[in-house]
């Protein structure tokens, strides 16, 4: 088989996966996107990520410090290289911010 027969199979391998997850091939949502459970795209925000350890560390009951983890640190950088991971003092922060702004709306749920 050849070199460039071989690109063309990936090509195509490549435009059939897009297609089946509802990617446009050559779109913007192509590029740097993953899919998730609903197939829908999502792309890596940090904010997003913030929310993801904040509820990481309260569910979990894990230390706002296990963001330092030179493991977890590097599988972060391994699925999104470049990323800047948030200190543990952003980490207990945001986990403040996001009790004291949901008990407000569980007091006004409960508010007969």
């Amino acid at each position: 088989m050849q070199n460039g027969q071989e690109t063309k199979n990936l090509q195509r391998g490549a435009t059939e996966c897009e297609k089946r997850r509802g990617i446009e091939a050559g779109s913007l949502n192509a590029v740097g996107a993953q899919q998730t459970i609903e197939n829908s795209v999502s792309s890596y925000t940090q904010a997003a990520h913030r929310a993801l350890i904040a509820l990481h560390c309260a569910v979990s009951k894990r230390p706002f410090n296990s963001v330092t983890d030179p493991h977890y640190i590097a599988e972060v950088r391994l699925l999104h290289p470049g990323v800047i991971i948030p200190n543990p003092r952003t980490v207990a922060c945001d986990v403040s911010v996001i009790y004291l702004e949901g008990s407000k709306h569980v007091k006004v749920y409960f508010l007969v």
